[in-house]
């Protein structure tokens, strides 16, 4: 009798043992933590109403990826952080976009976008989220993102 219970110890440590060691292998695991997104906003301050071309590099990861650009300060309004998809979109509805607006292309691989300024000064915060697409066994995606901070001013100096 000791001897089934002794086995059957060995068993169940042996199930528990092989079960962290797929956990530690995992791919995924620490995934967002290890992969970084900046987003290079170019020349700053820009006047309302202006352009300005954006870039996201993603280091860390280079599997199968989609991303997406939001501004952070539209979470509350009624539009989906007031970024469009420029192949779809056809009248941007800037009402509802106090805070400027962005379009992009989310099949470009290039990771850019225009963020259009709204008609008032602020600081507002652009964001692109990186979504890392799992394949094969791994089914999972997970994301993460970077932000920076985009400074719209009616005063901007000019340098001589």
């Amino acid at each position: 009798m000791r001897i089934f219970a002794i086995l059957g110890i060995a068993v169940v440590a042996i199930v528990l043992s092989s079960c962290e060691h797929k956990r530690s292998n995992d791919p995924w695991s620490g995934a967002s933590s290890a992969v970084r997104v900046d987003v290079n906003t170019g020349e700053q301050p820009v006047r309302p109403e202006e352009t300005l071309v954006m870039t996201a590099t993603v280091s860390g990861y280079s599997g199968l990826q989609k991303g997406t650009w939001r501004i952070e300060e539209t979470q509350q309004t009624s539009h989906d952080a007031c970024a469009f998809d420029i192949r779809t979109t056809r009248n941007v509805p800037v009402t509802d976009c106090p805070f400027g607006y962005i379009l992009f292309d989310p099949h470009s691989s290039s990771k850019s976008a225009t963020f259009h300024a709204s008609k008032f000064p602020g600081t507002f915060h652009v964001t692109y989220v990186l979504e890392m697409i799992g394949t094969g066994r791994f089914d999972r995606s997970v994301r993460t993102s970077g932000t920076a901070a985009v400074t719209v001013s009616d005063a901007i100096a000019v340098s001589e």
